[in-house]
C-alpha cells in the first residue's frame, strides 16, 4: 500500500498505512467480541 500512495502522498503514505492498519485491527478486535460475547464457547 505505501507503494501505491508514495508518488502522490510522499511521506504521508507513511501515516495513511498506519492508519488504515491500525482501523483493520480495531474491526478485528471487535468482531472477535461479538463472535463471542461472553468470552466461553462450548
Amino acid at each position: 500500500m505505501p507503494f501505491v500512495f508514495a508518488p502522490a502522498f510522499g511521506y504521508r503514505a507513511i501515516l495513511a498505512t498506519v492508519f488504515t492498519f491500525y482501523t483493520f485491527v480495531s474491526l478485528e478486535l471487535i468482531t472477535e467480541g461479538i463472535e463471542d460475547p461472553f468470552g466461553e464457547d462450548d
